[in-house]
């Protein structure tokens, strides 16, 4: 859905100006903001407000149903690959297209690294049901080997842009 909005945005900011995409962006976190209030009570938080009486039931409900943690107990409770990429490699695309683009060929760069970062998304988030009942550790483990090729991807081809002007990276990176 992050994707979905980045594309949206991105779309509509050749329709109408900054100013008014801004205002736009508001309706969604006025949406959460309400919808918070509608949130139904967990275990832990009845547990913790002295309303035992309700946690079983509210335990009942949610075992019927298939939660994200599952997941990760099937695999081995690999989580550290999840928190390791939101914060890290996860950012790598977006870090490169900011700084490493000449100016020239920032837009159709973007738009490249844009559309194979969204592309490879998609196709992770398709096969990744796949890999998990072939193998829910494995499926993790290969994720993360993949994102330590990224690292040292990143580290040897990468140039380091800190305390560099625009002119310098360019230079760098032709």
């Amino acid at each position: 859905m992050t994707n979905y909005g980045f594309a949206v945005a991105f779309f509509m900011g050749n329709i109408i100006s900054w100013r008014t995409l801004s205002l736009i962006a508001v309706v969604p976190c006025v949406v959460q903001l309400v919808g918070l209030f509608f949130i139904p009570e967990s275990p832990r938080w009845l547990a913790k407000v002295g309303r035992e009486k309700e946690v079983q039931g509210a335990l009942q409900r949610l075992r019927g149903k298939k939660d994200i943690a599952d997941i990760f107990q099937e695999a081995d409770d690999i989580r550290g690959y999840v928190a390791a990429f939101g914060i890290g490699m996860g950012g790598i695309p977006w870090v490169l297209m900011s700084e490493i683009l000449p100016i020239d060929v920032k837009a159709s760069g973007g738009s490249i690294a844009t559309l194979t970062n969204w592309s490879v998304s998609w196709l992770i988030t398709y096969t990744f049901n796949f890999a998990l009942e072939w193998n829910p550790a494995s499926t993790f483990f290969f994720f993360a080997a993949m994102s330590l090729v990224a690292v040292f991807f990143t580290w040897k081809l990468v140039p380091e842009t800190r305390g560099r002007t625009l002119e310098e990276i360019q230079q760098l990176c032709s």
